[in-house]
């Protein structure tokens, strides 16, 4: 503890200093003129004139300093009567009206006494005193006062007095180990004293030193025992002390008594059982409950509770006679017990990461305390898990380290206000040793108490220390996998995002636009991110427009520590990308005879923007691929040949077919396109032709003038028939599409439409089908002559009888001829007379016989 000897030694030089003054004149004052303090009220004339007794406000004018803990406004009235009961008269009185006013700057009393009193034992005329104090809180355990007192009077003479008086109260309870040990100091009667009747010196004495020491040797919830001892020295010229004693009984009831001695009146009036005899008084106190809606007043001075003390006391005088008086002390309102009240109950941020990247450093802890006075401490206490204290966060009234002069001043000047209290209380995370705690549940409660010791403490509250930030692994995709097509017919309508992380209380993934702003949001709350496929879609479950897109994913804790991980180049791209593919022809005959041995696919792409390779497949008429082609980047752009072959190099069998083509795009388009069937023909066009003759004559005789030509052909698209001369050239040429007539009918015109040549002929028929396969029929060989083969014919008779009877039933028909070989056909005709053929005989080859014609 302080040593506060230093402050006391300056407090009792300044009372002393006063003692160097100029000696005064002869010490003879008036009977009773030093118990006029005693008579302030019952209390003091029973207990006795102590600075030390809680008496309000009659202990300030014994020692102005004792007023400067009270917290109460205390009105006080009494009435006091000296009698005389041998000579039965009672004509002195006393009455007392008085209070004590606590302020910030501290506590202000007064006291108002008439006296009126001619008797011997207490001679002290007509007197009108008003005394002051003003006291208050120096340090804990120092209390001073001081004060000013005014009176004037008559006695034989009118006079008056201005005097002051200084006090000190020194409280030893955390010195020895006495309950309730204080011990006071005081100088009274500093200045121009009263002296009322000239045949007596001044009263009250002047310059009188007062030396009071006080305990409680018994103090128990129902019982107090006080004592109080007194010694003062008037004007330096007489002795005086007091011993008095107050049982306190459930504060309800007091019964007090004490001794007064003074060594003048003992030696003045040694016989007097005045002098010697003790002092007793009563003192019962009751507590009063007003209507606050009844006063107004009462209600806002918070004096609805007060404490009323009605007190009555007797005390013997020298000379016989008794003083007896009866008052009453009003404490208003009631002495402060109520704990400051602590509000930290906005306080919701439970968790904090004092790494000092400024966000969530610290605790921050809304606080308000409240008190019906002083709030003189608080403090935060923080502990961890196992209850074990990490953190205590001290804030009380500064008590100072020394206590000069300087800083005696500096207190006694000082008005009352109590610590200031912030609107927050903050931890930064760290222990007593200063390190940061380790991460964990930690719990804290703060605790307040006033300048009445009155504790009040908050429950505890939660807060959660958290360095540890969310982590986040995000694999994002490479190369064509970030893009994408999110339209109907794209192999690749969505980019994946792989992620795994820390279970947190929330994570915000986003699409951002190449504006960075936000086009689609997920959310995985009070769980790990999950991986997702983003289809392009915004928040409207619109697809969003084509360009260059980025995801972000974050997290921030409720100790806010947060992480933020993000990757680029997300490509959507909903471009047209047609794509068409065409044949060269459609039929092919593979074989290697150069004609239409393969054909040639080719490719046309409308869009060549992220195309990274394609196919081809050749699909026979069942849909099922039997060649395959592909490659990077475009299509070859001569086209993909095709030599109607499988992969294996085997000629497919002949049919129909189809190329399809696949185009492969970064974005995950897939357009396809197919050919129109196209047909593998390895098969060469068939014919077969014969003639009608050997040789015909095209003269317009009616006989063999055209040669007719049979002909058979497989159906082709284009048949071609070719006459040529001998020397093989040709001289007529029939070309047919489609469908090839059964029967040629040449009339042995040459293509100019002239008569050909007499002479040997050839015809055949030649085919290329649409496969280039080249197809040609049998030759047929036939002779056109127009030469003049004269006739003769002649009869056996001239009439004949075909009547079966033997004579002239036939007659032979003989023909004459100049030219018998290469005949091919002839015919005889019997014609009537009517013109009519009635037999005809027919035949080929040589005709060198007779014909024997029967009638028939």
């Amino acid at each position: 503890m302080i040593n506060n000897s230093r402050a006391i030694r300056i407090f009792t030089t300044l009372l002393f200093g006063f003692i160097c003054l100029p000696a005064f004149a002869d010490f003879n004052p008036a009977a009773g003129g030093d118990e006029l303090d005693r008579f302030l009220s019952p209390r003091m004339l029973n207990v006795g004139d102590f600075g030390l007794i809680n008496e309000y406000p009659s202990s300030g004018v014994i020692n102005p300093a004792a007023p400067a803990a009270e917290q109460r406004v205390h009105l006080d009235a009494s009435y006091i009567n000296v009698s005389d009961f041998a000579n039965k008269i009672s004509n002195a009185h006393v009455i007392n009206l008085g209070g004590i006013y606590p302020s910030p700057a501290g506590v202000a009393g007064a006291n108002l006494q008439f006296l009126h009193s001619r008797q011997q034992s207490f001679n002290v005329g007509t007197m009108l005193r008003l005394l002051t104090s003003f006291s208050k809180e120096v340090y804990d355990t120092i209390d001073v006062g001081a004060g000013i007192d005014f009176a004037i009077g008559y006695g034989d003479q009118l006079d008056w007095s201005l005097t002051g008086k200084l006090g000190i109260i020194h409280s030893l309870e955390n010195t020895i180990d006495i309950p309730g040990a204080r011990y006071g100091i005081a100088i009274t009667g500093l200045g121009k004293w009263f002296q009322g009747n000239t045949i007596f010196g001044p009263y009250p004495s002047p310059f009188t030193p007062v030396l009071e020491f006080g305990f409680s040797p018994v103090i128990t919830e129902k019982i107090q025992w006080d004592v109080f001892t007194k010694l003062s020295f008037p004007s330096f010229q007489n002795v005086r002390t007091a011993v008095g004693t107050e049982l306190i009984i459930a504060r309800f009831l007091r019964v007090g008594g004490g001794i007064n001695l003074d060594l003048k009146s003992i030696l003045n009036n040694p016989s007097s059982a005045g002098n010697y005899l003790p002092s007793i008084g009563l003192d019962v106190q009751f507590s009063t409950d007003i209507d606050t809606e009844k006063s107004a007043v009462a209600s806002q001075q918070g004096w609805t509770k007060s404490d009323i003390r009605v007190r009555a006391g007797a005390a013997p005088l020298p000379l016989d006679t008794w003083a007896i008086g009866a008052g009453v002390n009003a404490a208003l309102g009631v002495v402060d017990t109520e704990a400051p009240i602590i509000d930290i109950a906005s306080f919701d941020s439970s968790y904090i990461s004092p790494n000092n990247d400024g966000k969530k450093d610290t605790a921050i802890i809304p606080i308000s305390i409240t008190d019906q006075r002083y709030i003189s401490g608080y403090k935060l206490i923080l502990t961890d898990q196992q209850e074990e204290i990490v953190r205590t966060i001290v804030n009380v009234d500064p008590r100072p380290e020394s206590r000069g002069v300087k800083n005696f001043i500096d207190r006694l000047l000082r008005v009352k206000t109590g610590i200031p209290v912030p609107e927050q209380l903050i931890w930064d995370g760290r222990g007593d040793n200063g390190k940061i705690v380790e991460d964990g549940q930690y719990h804290f409660h703060v605790v307040a108490w006033d300048d009445n010791e009155n504790t009040g403490e908050t429950e505890k509250y939660s807060v959660i220390v958290d360095n540890t930030p969310p982590s986040i692994t995000l694999v994002p995709p490479t190369g064509d996998d970030l893009i994408f097509s999110p339209q109907e017919g794209s192999f690749q309508t969505e980019v994946r995002i792989q992620q795994t992380g820390s279970n947190e209380k929330k994570w915000t993934g986003e699409i951002l636009n190449s504006s960075r702003i936000a086009v689609k949001t997920y959310s995985w709350n009070d769980s790990e991110p999950n991986s997702f496929a983003w289809n392009g879609t915004n928040d409207d479950q619109q697809v969003v427009a084509d360009g260059v897109y980025s995801y972000r994913i974050s997290s921030k804790d409720n100790a806010g520590n947060e992480i933020s991980q993000e990757f680029f180049n997300i490509i959507v791209n909903t471009e047209p990308t047609p794509v068409f593919a065409t044949v060269s022809d459609s039929f092919l005959s593979p074989g290697n005879d150069g004609a239409k041995d393969n054909i040639v696919i080719t490719a046309d792409i409308g869009n060549r923007r992220g195309l990274k390779s394609w196919e081809l497949e050749i699909k026979n008429s069942r849909n099922l691929t039997v060649r395959k082609f592909s490659g990077d980047g475009l299509p070859p752009i001569d086209g993909i040949e095709f030599d109607g072959a499988n992969d294996n190099g085997e000629i497919l069998p002949e049919g129909k077919y189809n190329a399809e083509l696949v185009v492969f795009y970064q974005n995950g388009n897939r357009p396809t396109a197919s050919t129109p069937f196209f047909e593998i023909d390895t098969t060469r066009p068939s014919s077969s032709i014969s003639v009608e003759h050997q040789i015909f004559s095209p003269n317009n005789s009616g006989i063999r003038d055209e040669q007719i030509i049979y002909q058979e052909t497989s159906n082709e698209q284009i048949w071609t028939g070719v006459i040529k001369n001998a020397d093989g050239l040709a001289v007529r040429e029939f070309i047919w599409e489609d469908e090839v007539p059964s029967q040629l009918v040449w009339r042995g015109k040459t293509s100019t439409g002239e008569l050909a040549a007499d002479g040997m002929y050839s015809y055949q028929l030649f085919s290329t089908d649409r496969a280039g396969n080249l197809g040609n029929s049998n030759m047929v060989f036939f002779e056109l002559n127009t030469e003049e083969t004269p006739v003769i014919v002649t009869s056996s008779l001239d009439a004949f009888s075909p009547d079966g009877k033997g004579n002239k039933n036939t007659i032979s028909i003989i023909p004459n001829l100049r030219k018998t070989d290469d005949i091919e056909y002839f015919q005889f005709e019997i014609i009537d007379s009517e013109n009519r053929i009635v037999r005809s005989i027919q035949g080929s080859g040589e005709l060198t016989q007779a014909y024997i014609w029967d009638g028939l």
